[in-house]
């Protein structure tokens, strides 16, 4: 740090001791905190053309060799560019089909086992009759050929592809359908278009839902 930032440092870690106790409260303090006011802005004022020209000069090197950098990545980007759409389109359909294997066994199995079901509940219903009408032998005859419960080997699903260094993300994402349906605590307040339409009008301004006010505060000038 040299000599000219030390100064600057020391005269700027002075203000805030000398208006720590300073109130305004008759025009002699208020003169008092105007010109203690006026001080700071024109240190201010000193620190920025002490900065200023380092700043800007750092932030050219900087933006340089981002643009440097940006020269050097941009064909690889260009190349994932290209191929990342392709290579998740082909991922996705390969989860597609995988998942409508998956559901085409399951709906196959429940189906098996609800034919079973229907067929042991005939089968039960027609040896309660034998049974009924007197027929002890024709009743047991039948039970003997209720079909045992179907027992379901463990079939695996299409396996999705592998990639080393490359999978499928998956982000859950949004789109509006209806507009008119959307919480009113989901809007977003355009303040920019309010601001501007209120410094046109001032506090004449008339937007529903919006009041105006006069605000104050104090600004130096030097």
């Amino acid at each position: 740090m040299g000599n000219n930032e030390l100064s600057l440092q020391a005269r700027a870690e002075q203000f805030p001791a000398r208006a720590e106790g300073m109130e305004v409260f008759d025009e002699d303090s208020l003169q008092r905190a105007n010109e203690l006011v006026i001080g700071a802005a024109r240190l201010i004022k000193e620190i920025n053309s002490a900065f200023d020209p380092l700043i800007a000069e750092a932030h050219s090197t900087h933006q340089a060799i981002i643009d440097k950098k940006k020269s050097f990545t941009a064909p690889v980007q260009e190349t994932r560019a290209l191929l990342n759409p392709k290579i998740a389109d082909y991922l996705a359909e390969q989860r597609r089909i995988q998942r409508e294997a998956v559901e085409k066994a399951r709906k196959e199995r429940e189906k098996i086992i609800r034919l079973a079901r229907e067929k042991e509940e005939k089968a039960l219903q027609a040896a309660l009759a034998a049974e009924e009408a007197g027929k002890p032998e024709e009743a047991e005859k039948i039970l003997e050929e209720v079909p045992a419960a179907p027992v379901f080997k463990r079939t695996p699903a299409p396996k999705a592809p592998l990639l080393k260094g490359s999978y499928l993300r998956t982000d859950i994402k949004w789109r509006i359908i209806d507009q008119d349906l959307i919480p009113k605590d989901l809007w977003i307040i355009d303040t920019v278009a309010i601001d501007r339409i209120v410094r046109n009008h001032g506090l004449k301004t008339e937007i529903p839902g919006i009041e105006t006010f006069e605000d104050y505060s104090s600004r130096t000038r030097t």
